[in-house]
């Protein structure tokens, strides 16, 4: 970019322009930073999305995006501006930002702003920018946008040589090498995926979690970069680059997934504290920004606030007047649904057994919108088989409701593996049958406890049961507590998170003593060798 810059001779105002719009000079009247309207400022952090992401996650952004931020937003004289995306930050101090924007001012005469290519090294959120291509800098867009200049189309040719060689420099006498296009393609900064090779899938980040993408929008994807180059690939060749692109070293594996729990404002590590034994003596939780290394493929439906309560919840579990230990088993569960079960696996399900109108369903609700209806299955226990499995795909919860035995018995196999993370085939629709390892943990509602014909400890071991006896009347019954527990849920997530810190320092074993007496009464009861067992048999000394 120096030597660009350079070779422009002394109109130093145009040489600005260049850094930051990637414009040559000569195309109109460079334009002094810090004489832009309020609503442009505005409109250029509503159209980058890393200005975007720098203000919502203004709380928790690392030290580098924010710099980035700084020395664009000083670039357009924006300094309230900057100071008011930082403010929010727990350690922010008016001294120390002043001192950021006057060295981020002495950089700019050198070097301009972080541009949107070293920007998008850390940040993957800009492949959909409107701009893309057509500044260099976000402080660019400030430029375009009070000449009034609109972005062009993005199959228009780049006028970036790095990029306008991926497929032009791979043309042989004989068409395109398929193979030099696909290497060249993969180093290219607009391209970057990663891979499972398990799953056979590719994953982009979004800026907060993994989501894959499938092989269409990646024929798309790799068509528009052509297209800037005045190329169109054919089917063939669309398919024969994802292939390759799939067996290069260039494309990193996708991380696996760390004990942390993802949530909209950053990622909460559980830290533990143990003593000269390796024994946990205390648990705690440290917030810190988004990054791909944690392999995080899903976000909950909420921000992390320590000091955040929920008074309404609580009055709610309190009304529930379920036994000591009861209460707890359910805080715990919670908590443990929050953790990735590649992380933290004890091979339970819980389920919630009693009649209508007991805050069964109210409390998986508010548990699924905790983590995210999206991030939800909802099978019941008696649908975990065929084409439904399909549904729990990628799914970090399955919370299924209302099971009814109607005197037919459960098959547990399939059961027995989603619960423990063991492999399971799943036939899908027009497809052939794979097998994947699901990662959902199991809640269940139930208002009888299904009929099973597997009476095997590995079923048995499985379960945790809480009955839920308390019986609420039409007038006690509040229509609106849904909407409530909505405006609660970084109170009901701290909650959540008592139970997981508990769980943890019990060695993740459950307070399930009531739960272990339901399961006695309820299997013992409906199974006749075990009834025989009891009522019949004696236990000697030398029993086994």
């Amino acid at each position: 970019l120096s030597g660009e810059i350079a070779s422009l001779g002394p109109e130093k105002d145009r040489a600005r322009e260049y850094k930051l719009t990637g414009e040559r000079p000569g195309n109109g009247k460079g334009i002094t930073p810090g004489s832009f309207k309020p609503e442009t400022i505005e409109k250029v952090i509503e159209d980058c999305a890393f200005l975007t992401h720098c203000k919502e996650e203004a709380r928790t952004l690392g030290e580098a995006p924010w710099y980035q931020m700084i020395t664009n937003l000083a670039a357009l004289g924006a300094d309230d501006k900057i100071h008011e995306l930082s403010s929010p930050y727990a350690n922010y101090t008016k001294l120390e930002t002043d001192e950021k924007i006057k060295h981020a001012r002495e950089a700019l005469k050198r070097f301009g702003p972080h541009s949107c290519l070293t920007i998008g090294e850390a940040f993957s959120g800009c492949s959909d920018c409107p701009w893309r291509e057509k500044v260099k800098a976000p402080a660019g867009i400030a430029y375009k946008l009070e000449r009034r200049i609109d972005p062009e189309p993005i199959s228009e040719l780049s006028d970036h040589p790095a990029e306008a060689s991926i497929f032009r420099a791979a043309m042989k006498e004989k068409g395109l090498d398929r193979g030099l296009a696909a290497v060249n393609l993969v180093n290219s900064p607009g391209f970057k995926y990663w891979k499972d090779l398990d799953t056979e899938t590719y994953w982009e980040w979004t800026g907060k979690h993994f989501k894959q993408t499938s092989n269409v929008k990646l024929q798309c994807h790799i068509q528009q970069l052509a297209r800037r180059e005045g190329i169109i690939l054919n089917d063939y060749q669309l398919s024969s680059l994802v292939a390759i692109v799939k067996t290069l070293e260039e494309i990193e594996n996708l991380p696996e997934e760390k004990p942390v729990i993802p949530l909209e404002n950053g990622v909460l590590r559980i830290i533990e504290l143990k003593d000269s034994k390796g024994e946990i003596t205390n648990v705690s939780f440290d917030l810190t920004e988004h990054r791909p290394e944690y392999g995080n493929k899903n976000v909950f439906n909420v921000s992390y606030d320590p000091s955040a309560m929920a008074p309404a919840f609580d009055r709610f579990i309190k009304s529930l007047e379920l036994p000591e230990y009861d209460e707890m088993l359910l805080q715990e569960y919670a908590g443990y649904m929050l953790v990735p079960l590649a992380t933290m696996n004890y091979q339970k399900c819980l389920i919630l057994w009693g009649a209508g109108a007991n805050g069964k369903n109210t409390f998986t609700n508010t548990i699924m919108q905790l983590l995210g209806r999206a991030n939800c299955s909802t099978l019941r226990v008696d649908e975990m088989n065929g084409f439904k499995l399909a549904t729990m795909k990628g799914k970090i919860a399955n919370i299924g409701t209302e099971i009814t035995s109607s005197g037919r018995f459960i098959e547990t196999q399939n059961f027995k593996a989603a619960i423990s993370g063991d492999p399971i085939t799943i036939d899908e629709k027009y497809k052939n049958p794979r097998t994947y390892k699901l990662a959902a943990k199991h809640l269940f509602s139930v208002n009888e406890i299904p009929n099973i014909a597997d009476f095997s400890n590995g079923f048995i071991r499985r379960l945790l049961i809480i009955k839920f006896d308390r019986i609420f009347s039409v007038e006690e019954q509040d229509s609106t507590l849904q909407r409530k527990f909505e405006r609660e849920l970084p109170g009901i997530l701290n909650w959540a998170l008592e139970g997981l810190k508990r769980l943890i320092l019990n060695d993740g074993i459950f307070s399930d003593e009531n739960s272990q007496v339901l399961i006695r009464e309820h299997y013992v009861d409906t199974d006749p060798i075990m009834l025989f067992a009891e009522e019949k048999l004696e236990i000697g000394k030398h029993t086994l």
